[in-house]
């Protein structure tokens, strides 16, 4: 019985809840009602309802009941992270907190524990299509457990208030929809009222049918215009709705009920209407109808409304959520299109004087109208519309239009048009036009639904574009932000402090991109612990007063890197009528470096006050040093300066001494008597901290303790001192020149980086002065002795101001020189008097010398004077150089001044002797750098004098020994020694000749070398003499050693075929005859020369008397043979000519000897070869036993010597009337063919 009174109480609480929305359309009255309703139907206090603002990932409570003021419709919540309400909107479920004290998942807003809340339940609210719009939280004060029936209930109401919020968002359309349908329906009731029901009373017995004269009207027909009857009225239902309606009335009659029915009229004018008939039948007692009554309403306006109200809602939901302005316009036309059954629909905007077509809706039969289009071409139309006024054309052929304007449209397709003008402002800025391509009677209703389409388009092109710009301008304001490093910030102080940043903000802040939304715990949460409670406080004040500004500076820890930066963070204050902060809107830049340098500065400043003090103390001792003459004082002021500025408690100022390699005490401060004994004089080179010091140039810290093995220390301890410093006094050079000691009785004490500045200054400014005075007394007695350097020296020294060249010091070697007294010399300009010594040809590079001193160069150069004594000219060397002052500029010109003409005379004498020789004779400095070269030289190479100077000689060499050259130089500049041989190009010729080259070191008097002479020899003939001797001597080796073989074999061999010693002495003397004439042949021979066949075969036939007239030689001349194988072919030929003589051609009267040859084929080698032809004929040949025997030596020395040594191809033949011997033989290759045969 419970759950069922529980259940009928929810029910009531929705009835309740209908009935309320159904008498109210004010969104925040229905959702406190619907709060208060639930909250009382699950016996909760509290309720509310959340609605997510926008875009943004938070949410607002836009209606509840049981919470105290400030929270409905002020108090803002998260919908982000670990948002209870955001999971519910997310899952799209109910979200159930039995207990928020021990809920994990979620973090819930403060003012939940404020007002008690214990459970809670988060049920999400959508719109239809599912769209999330919010929340509906149900909140209990005690622990509760909220079951399938609460959960359900829940759902329920959250699905009724989706529908009622979403009707409620188009009110507005609705109401003046609303107001339309209002408005005809009061007209209709008044039409009620005067008669205006058609009506009607039929007879079904005898057909007979009763109209009233609306009944006429409303079928098309004139009153009275035709005799009532069924068919009458059946003939104008539409014939689409003909066949229900005659249903309908068939079905009434048969049930016995009510007739209702809604169809169309089609009038003879084409109009189409709506009807709503009702009647009803009457029956006799049989139950037979015989009578039906009854009445007909032309509904047509009010179809129209509803379909116009759907068609507005549908075109709201189409246009609300589009942000483009493109595509709402195309939204726009094509639901227009699509409803009014247009065949084309056109949004046009106004530019100038044309029409600029971007959208438009187009039917399956007609085209689209993309582009511009000029007034001109629409005639007075353009003017109705710019008037505001409308225009609409049933039949543009109606007469209405003059013909430019008709043929416009029709050149479009448009035989029908509604154009609709949006004028603001007087100006014309939209025109909707529908066209239709045939004849159409345009109604009222669809005129005003297009004015409104026109009206709701316009106002959301507006919307978006006005969106767009603001977006434009929102990141225009970002980039100025990130421009500048200035980050906005929005706080809004009605919703608890939470703020929304900009995107500068987040990235100065180290925030996360998506992190816009920020509670004030989660500000203060990022402020330095050090700053929370003062920025915190500084914040509350400024709210909590009536300032306008608020203005603070504190340090952030950055999430994102957890640097810690200073924030300037200023804003203005907006304060309600009462004065209450309502809003902050501010900025926030990033102030960490500005406080960095102001630390720095106040840092820098108390540096400065204290450098300020030392440097007082050091411009006192300066003052004082410049004007204390006596050294011991100035010791002590030094001391007095340095325990000054480190704040010590005793010192010593020691001195270098050079000679004993000591630091020796002059001054001591603080010091006992044994201490100052002990420390007297210190060895530099000792280990102790000063020893150290003074050796590294660096400064050194000791720290004393009681070691009793070191003495030092001991006795520091023992005065009380515990720690010390040493730092060296250098000269500018590096040099020592002391030491400046401290000592404090403080254990480990070290001075400030400040102090030990300002000491390395003292020791600076100490150390210059007693360099100074050191310098002083040195420099007189460097003065004396150059004075006694210049009497005694016999080169000029002189000095000259820098400025205007006057000397102001000579010695006495320019009087033997110049011939004139110094007094004399040093009177009025005497650089111009100077000059004037000098002869004319040299007097520009003796004045070009000093200028170039002037700019800092040192000079030497040689010039001449004409002593004016004696007219006599002097050769002069001068080495000058300039000499700065203590500002680093040039003040004085030193020079020395040396007399070079005999040397000059002797060096004429030399260069005379040297241009006779037939030698390249040269003149170098170190490492091989010419000075002077002969005129012999330039002849050869055709290298002048300046181009052959340093190392420009090089060039002259074959480019394979230059290198060579250079590293002969160096050795010669180490061992005092050069001797080369190498090729020098001959200019004229261009030919490569080889020269011996000797150099001898001149030495001064100290045995270094300050000048090679030496000579260039041409050795490119004897080079080439001993290159030919050494061939020889190869060749006449080699020879002798063929001539020695073959004398060793033709002695074996004649042995071995002589019958004797008789045989044998005639047979080798005939040999050796025969190597003689070819030795005497090659005797004659150079080494490129070779003997040629036709020379050997004469040879050795005019030898054995072989010039008769049995003897024919035919064969080209000038065949060379080969040196090696000469001996070889000449003993063959010799072995064959002996023969002959003996027993063939050449010893028988009638016969006849040939010897043919030529050049026959290369061999496989490509070696050319001699063919040689040896034919005997008319030979009567002996016998066996007397004639040539077959194994002799001239046999084997053809058919096996030959081929084997000489590589030959031979033959020989013993016929009938002679012998027949040929041999085929490479020779040499340089053979050509000669012309002449022999």
């Amino acid at each position: 019985m419970a759950k069922q009174t529980e259940l009928t109480r929810r029910q009531r609480a929705l009835a309740d809840f209908g009935d309320f929305v159904l008498d109210h359309d004010e969104l925040d009255a229905i959702l406190d009602e619907g709060c208060r309703l639930v909250a009382q139907a699950l016996d909760t206090q509290l309720a509310k309802v959340v609605e997510i603002e926008g875009d943004t990932q938070t949410g607002l409570v836009r209606a509840g009941v049981g919470w105290t003021p400030g929270i409905v419709r002020q108090q803002h919540v998260s919908l982000q992270g670990r948002s209870s309400e955001a999971y519910a909107i997310e899952k799209t479920m109910p979200i159930i907190t039995k207990d928020i004290a021990q809920e994990t998942r979620f973090e819930f807003p403060s003012f939940l524990r404020d007002h008690g809340v214990v459970a809670l339940v988060n049920v999400p609210i959508l719109l239809p299509g599912r769209r999330p719009w919010g929340v509906l939280q149900v909140d209990a004060t005690r622990p509760r457990e909220f079951d399938e029936e609460d959960i359900e209930f829940l759902k329920t109401y959250a699905m009724v208030l989706g529908p009622v919020i979403d009707r409620l968002a188009v009110a507005s359309d609705r109401n003046r929809i609303e107001q339309v349908l209002n408005e005809s329906t009061e007209r209709l009731r008044l039409a009620i009222e005067v008669g205006e029901l058609a009506s009607w009373d039929w007879n079904v017995r005898t057909g007979e049918v009763v109209w009233n004269d609306r009944h006429f009207l409303m079928q098309g027909y004139g009153v009275a215009e035709v005799t009532p009857s069924f068919d009458a009225w059946v003939v104008r239902v539409h014939p689409e709705d003909r066949a229900e309606a005659l249903t309908q009335i068939e079905k009434a009659r048969d049930d016995h009920k009510a007739y209702t029915h809604i169809f169309r009229t089609l009038l003879p004018d084409g109009d189409v209407r709506w009807c709503s008939a009702r009647g009803r039948f009457f029956y006799d007692d049989h139950g037979v109808p015989s009578r039906m009554v009854g009445v007909m309403e032309d509904i047509t306006e009010r179809k129209h409304l509803a379909q116009q109200q759907e068609y507005l809602l549908k075109l709201n939901d189409a246009l609300s959520p589009l942000t483009n302005a493109a595509d709402i316009k195309a939204a726009a036309v094509n639901l227009l299109g699509e409803h009014l059954r247009a065949d084309r629909v056109v949004y046009a905007e106004h530019h100038g004087e044309y029409f600029e077509v971007g959208e438009n809706y187009a039917s399956q039969v007609a085209a689209d109208l993309i582009g511009g289009s000029p007034f001109s071409a629409f005639g007075k139309s353009v003017s109705t519309l710019q008037a505001g006024q409308l225009v609409v054309v049933d039949d543009v052929n109606s007469g209405v239009f003059d013909e430019e304007e008709r043929a416009s449209f029709l050149a479009m397709g448009v035989r029908a048009v509604v154009a609709i003008p949006l004028v603001k402002a007087s100006r014309l800025l939209v025109n909707l036009s529908i066209h239709q391509q045939s004849p159409r009677k345009w109604g009222l209703d669809e005129i005003a639904l297009a004015r409104e389409t026109a009206e709701r388009a316009w106002a959301g092109v507006q919307r978006a574009r006005a969106e767009e710009a603001l977006r434009d301008r929102e990141a225009d304001l970002a980039r100025v932000q990130r421009i500048g490093e200035v980050g906005g910030l929005d706080i809004d102080v009605a919703r608890g402090l939470r703020s929304v940043r900009s995107p500068e903000y987040l990235r100065l802040h180290g925030l996360p991109r998506d992190g816009r939304d920020e509670s004030h715990a989660d500000w203060l949460a990022r402020v330095h612990p050090e700053d929370r409670e003062h920025a915190e406080r500084a914040l509350f004040a400024a709210l909590e007063s009536d300032a306008l500004v608020y203005d603070s500076e504190y340090r952030i820890v950055r999430p994102s890197d957890g640097a810690v930066r200073w924030m300037h963070a200023r804003a203005d204050i907006e304060r309600d009528g009462s004065g209450r902060a309502v809003r902050l809107v501010g900025a926030h830049t990033d102030v960490t470096e500005q406080k960095r340098s102001t630390e720095a500065l106040r840092e820098s400043e108390e540096r400065l006050e204290s450098e300020l003090r030392q440097t007082t103390i050091l411009a006192n001792l300066a003052e004082r040093l410049v004007t204390e003459e006596r050294l011991p004082e100035i010791y002590e002021e030094i001391l007095s300066a340095a325990i000054s500025i480190t704040g010590s408690d005793a010192g010593t100022v020691r001195i270098y001494d050079p000679e004993s390699k000591s630091l020796v005490l002059l001054v001591a401060r603080g010091m006992p008597g044994n201490m100052t004994d002990h420390f007297r004089r210190v060895d530099a080179s000792s280990s102790t901290a000063c020893g150290i010091a003074l050796r590294t140039g660096e400064r050194s810290f000791v720290d004393f303790d009681a070691d009793l093995e070191d003495t030092a220390c001991r006795m520091h301890v023992e005065a009380g001192y515990q720690s010390a410093q040493e730092t060296p006094m250098l000269s500018r050079s590096g040099g020592p020149i002391g030491m400046l000691s401290t000592h404090w009785r403080k254990s480990k004490h070290r001075p400030t980086q400040s102090q030990l500045k300002f000491l390395d200054l003292l020791a600076r400014q100490a150390a210059d002065l007693i360099d100074q005075r050191r310098s002083e007394d040195s420099l007189r007695a460097s003065e004396e002795r150059l004075r006694q350097f210049g009497e005694a020296s016999q080169d000029v020294l002189w000095i000259r101001d820098a400025e205007r060249l006057q000397w102001q010091y000579l010695t006495p070697a320019f009087e033997a020189i110049y011939g004139l007294s110094r007094e004399e010399t040093l009177s009025g300009d005497n650089f111009r008097s100077w000059i004037e010594l000098v002869v004319p040809e040299d007097r520009a590079i003796a004045a070009g010398a000093m200028d170039r001193v002037r700019e800092g160069e040192y000079v030497t150069f040689d010039y001449r004077i004409r002593r004016p004594r004696d007219g006599a000219i002097r050769w002069l060397r001068n080495t000058d150089f300039p000499i700065r002052g203590a500002d680093g500029k040039i003040a004085l010109i030193g020079g020395i001044g040396h007399d070079l003409t005999e040397l000059r005379d002797a060096e004429q004498r030399l260069t005379t002797l040297m241009e006779g020789i037939p030698q390249l004779v040269w003149r170098a400095a170190d490492r091989g750098k010419w000075a002077w070269s002969s005129p012999q030289w330039s002849d050869f190479t055709g290298l002048s004098f300046e181009e052959s100077l340093d190392f420009g000689w090089l060039a002259a060499l074959h480019p394979d020994e230059r290198g060579h050259a250079r590293q002969i130089w160096e050795v010669a500049t180490r061992s005092g020694q050069l001797e080369m041989e190498g090729r020098i190009c001959h200019a004229a010729s261009r030919e490569y000749r080889w020269f011996r080259t000797r150099a001898t070191p001149v030495r001064n008097d100290a045995g270094d070398i300050v000048e090679w002479l030496g000579t260039s020899t041409d050795v490119h003939d004897l080079r080439e003499l001993q290159e030919r001797q050494q061939v020889l001597v190869a060749e006449l080796q080699h020879r002798t050693r063929n001539l020695m073989g073959v004398v060793r074999s033709t002695s074996r061999r004649t042995a071995e075929a002589s019958t004797d010693i008789l045989d044998f002495q005639r047979r080798f003397n005939d040999r050796l005859e025969a190597l003689a004439r070819v030795q005497g042949l090659l005797s004659r021979l150079n080494e490129t020369d070779r003997i040629s066949f036709d020379e050997l075969v004469r040879s050795e036939l005019l030898a054995m008397d072989g010039a008769a007239n049995n003897v024919t030689l035919k064969g080209p001349t000038g065949i060379r043979l080969r040196s090696s194988m000469v001996q070889t072919l000449a003993m063959a030929l010799h072995e064959l000519a002996t023969n002959a003589v003996k027993y063939g051609a050449l010893s028988q009267p009638g016969a006849h000897l040939s010897v043919e040859w030529s050049v026959a084929s290369p061999d496989r080698r490509g070696r050319p070869r001699l063919h040689i032809d040896w034919r005997e004929s008319g030979v009567t040949m002996p016998d066996t036993t007397s004639g040539p025997r077959a194994g002799g030596q001239g046999r084997e020395l053809i058919e096996e010597a030959l081929p084997y040594q000489l590589d030959a191809e031979t033959s020989l033949e013993f016929g009938p009337d002679g012998i027949h011997c040929t041999i085929t033989i490479p020779v040499s290759q340089s053979n050509e063919t000669a012309g002449d045969d022999g």
